[in-house]
Order: C-alpha cells, then sequence, then structure tokens
C-alpha cells in the first residue's frame, strides 16, 4: 500500500513541477516525498504504477471524492507512515479546503473513537516501546483489559499470552468467554450496548446517544464498574467530555495570505501495537487527528435537517 500511495503523490505533486495551483500553501513536501521514497523503494510492477498514477488523477480532478481506509488498510509494520502518505495525498490534491471531500478513515470497531475523546489512551513511561513491551520488560506488572481479546486478536498469540502470564495480577472484564479471560485472575461482568445508556461516536466524529433497553442483570452498568474500580484505586475516570488534542498542529497563515497546510510527516509516529491493528482504537483515532491537523474534515456526508419522502419513493 505504501508504494501505490508514494505513486499517486508523485503523479500529483511531481518533484521539479511548477508550485501546485491550491487555494492554501503547502509545507513539508521536501519531507513528505522522502517519506514517499522510502515507501517506494523495491519498486512497484508497471500495471500498478498505472493504475495509481490514474487514481491519483481522477481523485484530483474530482469536485468530491473521498479516499476511505481503516488501520486494515495498511501493512502493520508501516501502517502510521502510509496513514500519513494517505493524508499527505489528500491534501496536495486540493482537498484540504471545503467539506464533503479528503479522507475517512473508518472505525474497525463501534465506539472506538468514543473511548479515546473520552480519554482512554495509553500512557506508559516515557522510554518504553508500547504496552506489550511494558508487560515483557516487567515495567507494568498488572492489567486491567476491558472488552478487549488480545490473544485472540493477535498475529502472534504466542508471545501475547507468555507476557500476560508474566503479570502479577490480570483482571478482565467482559460479556463473553475469550481466550484472554481464560487467562485471568479475576473476571468482571461486562454489559451489552443493550444494557447501557450512553452515547456512540461513528468514523465521522458524530456523537449518536443511545438509550437501553434493559436493566443490566448484573445490577450495575459499565460506567459504575469502572467508577469503583477507579475509585478503590484512588482515582477516577475522566470527566464527561473530556476530548485529547492528540497534537494536532494549529494552521498558520503565510505572507501572500494563504494558510499554510503542513504534509511533513509528523514527529509522533503513528506506530501499531504487537497485536492486529483492528484492535487499536488510538491507532486508528492517531489517523483521523492527524487529518484533522492539516485541514481535512471529518464530516464527508452532509446530511439534510430533514427527508421528505413523497407518494412511489
Amino acid at each position: 500500500y505504501g508504494r501505490v500511495l508514494a505513486e499517486m503523490l508523485d503523479a500529483a505533486a511531481p518533484e521539479g513541477s511548477a508550485p501546485l495551483d491550491l487555494p492554501y500553501r503547502l509545507e513539508g513536501l521536501r519531507e513528505l516525498r522522502a517519506s514517499a521514497a522510502a515507501a517506494a523503494s523495491g519498486g512497484s510492477d508497471v500495471a500498478t504504477v498505472a493504475q495509481a498514477r490514474a487514481a491519483a488523477e481522477a481523485y484530483a480532478a474530482a469536485g468530491k471524492a473521498v479516499i476511505l481506509a481503516n488501520a486494515m488498510s495498511f501493512d502493520p509494520a508501516t501502517a502510521g507512515r502510509d496513514a500519513t502518505l494517505a493524508v499527505a495525498l489528500a491534501a496536495v490534491a486540493g482537498k484540504a479546503a471545503g467539506g464533503g471531500s479528503g479522507i475517512l478513515f473508518l472505525r474497525m470497531r463501534a465506539n472506538g473513537q468514543g473511548l479515546t475523546d473520552a480519554g482512554f489512551a495509553s500512557e506508559l513511561p516515557e522510554g518504553t516501546g508500547g504496552i506489550w513491551d511494558a508487560i515483557e520488560s516487567g515495567t507494568v506488572k498488572a492489567a486491567l483489559i476491558v472488552g478487549e481479546d488480545p490473544v485472540g486478536g493477535s498475529d502472534d498469540p504466542e508471545r501475547v499470552v507468555e507476557a500476560l502470564k508474566k503479570l502479577d495480577f490480570l483482571v478482565v472484564a467482559d460479556s463473553v468467554p475469550t481466550e484472554t479471560s481464560a487467562l485471568a485472575d479475576v473476571i468482571l461482568p461486562l454489559e451489552i450496548p443493550s444494557h447501557s445508556d450512553g452515547t456512540f461516536t461513528n468514523s465521522e466524529l458524530r456523537v449518536q446517544p443511545v438509550a437501553k433497553a434493559f436493566e443490566p442483570p448484573s445490577g450495575m452498568s459499565n460506567l459504575e464498574l469502572l467508577s469503583r474500580l477507579a475509585a478503590a484505586l484512588g482515582g477516577e475516570l475522566p470527566p464527561d467530555g473530556t476530548v485529547p488534542s492528540g497534537g494536532a498542529r494549529a494552521a498558520q497563515g503565510s505572507a501572500d495570505g494563504l494558510e499554510v497546510v503542513d504534509v511533513s510527516p509528523p514527529a509522533d509516529v503513528l506506530r501499531p501495537s504487537l497485536f492486529d491493528p483492528r484492535w487499536v482504537d488510538a491507532l486508528e483515532s492517531g489517523f483521523s487527528r492527524h487529518a484533522l491537523s492539516v485541514g481535512l474534515r471529518a464530516h464527508v456526508v452532509r446530511r439534510s435537517g430533514s427527508l421528505t419522502l413523497t407518494e412511489g419513493d
């Protein structure tokens, strides 16, 4: 995928060509081309190159066009780099101005966006290479896994199992038995969506309220469960409405009055973890925050306030 994106970028903004006629000024093209060159190393077959260039030209020429992708669209080892190339392609093609076009990163799981918006993101000591590296090294000695099955979702389940066995204490909260819950010291009941009030945030960042259909059989909601655990540990959950900034780079103006859009690869690498990217909410949210930082809106579908049906519709 990186090679295809690199070819599309080269078609949209060939090196040595005249400055692009865009309603904003691009910065970071040199760094972007270096990243694209690394992605294209090894070459592509002639058919792939031709198709990639044709796709880039059609995308740039279209008045309304959207690149759809998710964490599974990219190779796990290069997901962060390739996602930034896709975002840069949208900006280079002129899609950072106006709504209804650009790029949309689809969430693999319901409410993965809402989870990260609420402030649930991994924060490990500086110098650690990720949650699994921290568990393997002994930096993390206990874990609470909520609604996840990292063993079942891993490309290397044996390594994940061995890592979890190194923990002094493992708690798993889930609504169904999983390969991960089989390793837990304590299993807590997690309620399913039909037993919960709250909201779901979709891939376009639209917050959608939901109401429970039934009372939770356990007698407490998931929020109550997590709140009690947090209180027992001397902490508290993030307040309602907390949305992390994600390090988005603010748009700046240039001397000619045009907005500056920085397409250089971000310093903080969007790096996948050990297990399958479909489980990494923070990774997918990182993709979307980066797209927003260069002016690519998440809302690609404009909905009217009402829908009128006529006879025969």
